[in-house]
């Protein structure tokens, strides 16, 4: 009995079950989502308003990496296991939803929403007032140390900056938006998270960019 239980555990073999649970776990999680929202609320406007637009998705994505080129297959997640939140599976964005295009496309609804006729930069006057975009976070995960139950969550961050044709900041704001969720036994359910955050930040920004705040500062450019 003594033997048994002063035996020196097996690494090679704890390493293989923790390696095949791995596995198990990781095929049952979706790997990747679609970047989409629902259309937003039209603002009351008297009159439309030209407005022009540089980059609006640059990428400055903080503390994430990716996979492939940025804005084609790019990684917005990962699942992680144990306590320690180890890495075992990647989320990336849906091929028909490419993470630059989509929050540029998302941005540019937004401002057509708020009341505004968009315009290239280049082809503004050259005292115009110009809105910048970044995408600061696109970053989903799961959480598997209390399986079947599954925690998982992410958040959506835009910076939007109204500059004059020289580099001025004449406004600025930044749209966070984060969603949690959970599942069991099996990671699903980022379609609808990433769905539900976009939705409220691209209504974020059509509230934001009809208000009288952000009209004065491009009056003011």
């Amino acid at each position: 009995m003594t033997k048994l239980f002063t035996r020196r555990p097996d690494w090679k073999v704890l390493y293989n079950i923790i390696l095949c649970y791995s596995v198990g776990l990781a095929a049952g999680c979706q790997t990747h989502a679609k970047i989409t929202w629902d259309p937003p609320k039209t603002a009351s406007v008297e009159k439309r308003t030209r407005l022009a637009v540089g980059d609006l998705s640059q990428l400055n994505r903080k503390w994430e990496l990716w996979e492939g080129k940025p804005g084609s297959k790019a990684t917005i997640g990962k699942h992680t296991l144990t306590v320690f939140a180890l890495p075992i599976a990647n989320i990336s964005a849906n091929d028909e939803t490419p993470v630059k295009e989509s929050f540029d496309k998302a941005v540019r609804v937004a401002l057509a929403a708020a009341g505004y006729d968009l315009v290239d930069s280049s082809q503004s006057p050259g005292n115009s007032a110009v809105l910048r975009g970044e995408v600061n976070r696109c970053w989903w995960w799961s959480y598997m140390w209390f399986w079947p139950v599954i925690i998982q969550g992410g958040q959506n961050e835009v910076t939007l900056f109204l500059e004059t044709s020289s580099g001025k900041e004449l406004w600025k704001r930044k749209f966070s938006r984060a969603e949690p969720g959970f599942a069991v036994v099996g990671s699903y359910g980022f379609d609808l998270m990433i769905k539900w955050s976009m939705s409220k930040l691209v209504n974020d920004i059509v509230r934001a960019c009809s208000s009288d705040e952000f009209k004065s500062a491009l009056a003011a450019g």
